[in-house]
């Protein structure tokens, strides 16, 4: 249960990572800014934060990555259009479901297998969920995610992607 949340998370938060990503280089941008003129932060302050920043979107850009490794090598084509519609995309079922000329049924059960064909897939590349825990224990954005699908084990919506969002840009502005 806890291995699918995980998956689960990581596909929800995929067509969002563009802009964490872009939000980082915000910051960055900013953070130079600042230390031109600020008085009060010395250059080693301004590097520190810089660094930091430089590895949250390493860590982002590693999380894109390493999910569209996996997608491609699922064994059926029509799981990846799958995933890729309903997760990257953002389609509702009945959306996937009609221009893929499948069943609900047929939906449900193909897109919950390649979930479990994924998962599998991400454990013999070492991305084991105790790798991915370990790796972004730091990231609370992206564990408060994952907290909430294995509480609710609910689809990712709008205001979800808001609270990601927000959570996001506060944590960074502790940095």
């Amino acid at each position: 249960m806890k291995d699918k949340a995980w998956i689960k998370t990581l596909l929800e938060i995929y067509r969002h990572l563009e802009l964490i990503a872009n939000t980082i280089d915000e910051m960055a941008q900013e953070e130079v800014q600042r230390s031109f003129s600020s008085t009060y932060r010395t250059t080693m302050d301004s590097v520190e934060t810089l660094m930091e920043l430089n590895e949250r979107k390493r860590k982002i850009i590693n999380i894109k990555v390493i999910i569209e490794n996996a997608i491609v090598k699922l064994k059926n084509p029509i799981d990846q259009k799958i995933l890729v519609l309903y997760y990257f995309d953002g389609l509702k079922s009945a959306e996937v479901t009609e221009l893929l000329h499948l069943s609900t049924r047929t939906f449900f059960r193909r897109k919950n297998n390649a979930l479990v064909e994924l998962l599998s897939i991400m454990e013999k590349s070492s991305y084991t969920l105790s790798w991915w825990l370990k790796e972004y224990k730091d990231e609370k954005w992206l564990m408060g995610q994952y907290q909430a699908n294995i509480e609710k084990d609910t689809e990712f919506d709008a205001l979800q992607k808001l609270y990601l969002l927000k959570n996001f840009r506060q944590e960074l502005k502790t940095i």
